[in-house]
């Protein structure tokens, strides 16, 4: 009778193949499943709500990035606006794009001025995304341009350390005070000879060669030492990124406070709003 059972339920047991699931299957259900995921993002917009938090928020802690911001806006515009920014508020921000108003001084004249900007190449996501997109907005327009060193005063100076590090780390100054006792029929030589040693240095080519060498490590020393103290505001008041922090820091190494200086500026009128801040909670 347990044979008779045994068999009755392997009879009427049914046994299913097993298939196994392809990775290229496993992959495609995968994809599928994040799109679904992503589209689901991409229907989170931002409220009017959640835009006057977000604009609440930067106009009272990032005041300063305002300002900055308002001003690339007027240095990438064609309409080529100049003036002084006062009062750089933001109004409102959406998946798509963010808007600006700030009043723009020129003398005794003012006009209130109102920007949208879009987010290139890709909208936000949600509100969550809002806060990376505006900490890249932060670096970018606090971080530095080429073209502050397209200047008559710091070509001149990137020239002269450049001259120096060059008359003491490659040519020496055994090399140098020799070419300027003997000189070769070279131009350079004949300007530093007529218009550097001789008047004044009353013809002293190793006191020339002393000012050379004092000067390269003073301007080195000096340059690195800027450097590293505006490298150091820019993480601490500015809360700049180390990529745009490593652009001041190797702006500055190259030529000073000729560049510095713009740091010093953003780090003043992030005072100066906070200043503005505190006197609005205190009233």
């Amino acid at each position: 009778r347990l044979k008779q059972r045994k068999e009755d339920k392997k009879k009427n047991s049914i046994h299913l193949p097993s298939f196994p699931i392809h990775a290229s299957a496993f992959n495609k259900q995968q994809q599928n499943s994040n799109k679904q995921h992503c589209t689901t993002k991409m229907s989170e917009k931002i409220t009017e709500e959640t835009s006057k938090r977000i604009c609440k928020h930067m106009n009272e802690d990032h005041a300063h990035t305002i300002h900055y911001m308002a001003q690339s806006i007027l240095l990438t515009s064609n309409k080529k606006k100049k003036g002084e920014i006062k009062n750089a508020t933001m109004t409102s921000i959406s998946n798509k794009e963010y808007c600006i108003r700030f009043v723009l001084c020129n003398g005794d004249s003012c006009e209130m001025c109102h920007e949208t900007i879009a987010f290139y190449p890709t909208p936000l996501v949600d509100s969550k995304d809002a806060r990376t997109r505006m900490m890249e907005e932060h670096n970018r327009v606090l971080s530095p341009q080429f073209s502050y060193l397209l200047t008559p005063v710091i070509l001149t100076t990137l020239l002269t350390c450049a001259l120096l590090g060059y008359a003491v780390e490659i040519l020496t100054l055994e090399t140098l005070a020799l070419h300027l006792s003997n000189p070769p029929p070279s131009f350079i030589y004949v300007l530093l000879n007529t218009y550097l040693v001789n008047p004044f240095f009353y013809a002293s080519i190793s006191n020339f060669c002393k000012m050379v060498y004092i000067s390269w490590y003073f301007s080195t020393v000096a340059h690195a030492l800027e450097a590293f103290y505006f490298a150091y505001l820019c993480r601490t008041k500015l809360k700049l990124g180390w990529m745009s922090t490593l652009k001041w820091f190797s702006m500055v190494l190259m030529v000073g406070y000729f560049v510095g200086w713009r740091i010093k500026e953003m780090v003043d009128v992030q005072a100066k709003e906070e200043k503005k801040r505190m006197e609005k909670k205190a009233s």
